[in-house]
Formats: structure tokens, C-alpha cells, sequence
């Protein structure tokens, strides 16, 4: 069965994940060395009205040094950076990233 390893905290004003990758270690990494999840994410809709959608966001997901038992969370997730990959066309609030791949 498949576990819930670590979670996203978004802002009630963002949109929910469209679409997620999770990207590979290198050969040779560390189990300590993180992994980088890839996700699409709306911004909220004030920055949607502004014209600003930093849709494309990364994640660092590394394991938790925390060895309490309240938490069934085994990685801790960490944005390390949001951007935009296309431009939304005036008055078109409704577009959202349909696809992500990732490729090394």
C-alpha cells in the first residue's frame, strides 16, 4: 500500500496539485541527499487577477531527522523555488499546466 512519506502545506487560496514528478537521485547518492519533486500549482487567485501565476514549483524532499512517533511523516518537504513556464493570455484565468515530464 502506498504511504504518505511527507506533505505540501499550501494556502487556502491556492489551487490544489495539477500535476506532480518525482525526480531521480544521482547514481550514487546518498540516502541522505534529497529528492526533488516537481509539481504544478496554480498561485492564488489575487496573483491570478494581477496577472502573475508562478505555476511550476520545486520541492526538496529529504528524510526527517525527527524520530518522534506523533508524526507518520518520514521526509521532511521544503519549496525551494516557484516560477512560471508560460504566460496567461488577458482575461484567461483557467489555464493550468495540463502535463510535466521530467528528463535527466
Amino acid at each position: 500500500n502506498p504511504r504518505i512519506a511527507a506533505e505540501a502545506d499550501l494556502s487556502r487560496d491556492e489551487d490544489a496539485v495539477n500535476t506532480i514528478a518525482i525526480g531521480q537521485k544521482k547514481p550514487g547518492a546518498s540516502n541522505k541527499a534529497p529528492t526533488f519533486v516537481y509539481a504544478g500549482i496554480n498561485s492564488s487567485t489575487a496573483e491570478l487577477e494581477k496577472g502573475k501565476n508562478e505555476h511550476f514549483r520545486v520541492f526538496s524532499m529529504a528524510p526527517s531527522s525527527s524520530k518522534s512517533e506523533k508524526t507518520a511523516h518520514t521526509a521532511v518537504l521544503s519549496e525551494v523555488s516557484r516560477t512560471a513556464l508560460f504566460q496567461h493570455g488577458e482575461g484567461d484565468k483557467e489555464t493550468y499546466q495540463r502535463l510535466l515530464r521530467v528528463s535527466a
